[in-house]
């Protein structure tokens, strides 16, 4: 019965350190593809108001 239980807890514990990481990695994802797309937006930006610019010399 002592087995049973240790197991199980043991299960849970790597359980919730595998979600914990997960979470982790998950939202160090979403921080990075945010800001390559935020560097892109810029970048874009500032191809069109560079062309632009162009355009009108």
């Amino acid at each position: 019965m002592a087995s049973l239980i240790y197991d199980f807890t043991f299960e849970e514990n790597r359980n919730l350190k595998d979600g914990y990481f997960y979470t982790i990695f998950a939202n160090t994802f979403e921080t990075i593809v945010s800001r390559i797309f935020k560097v892109a937006v810029l970048f874009s930006k500032l191809i069109i108001a560079e062309t632009k610019q162009l355009s009108f010399n």
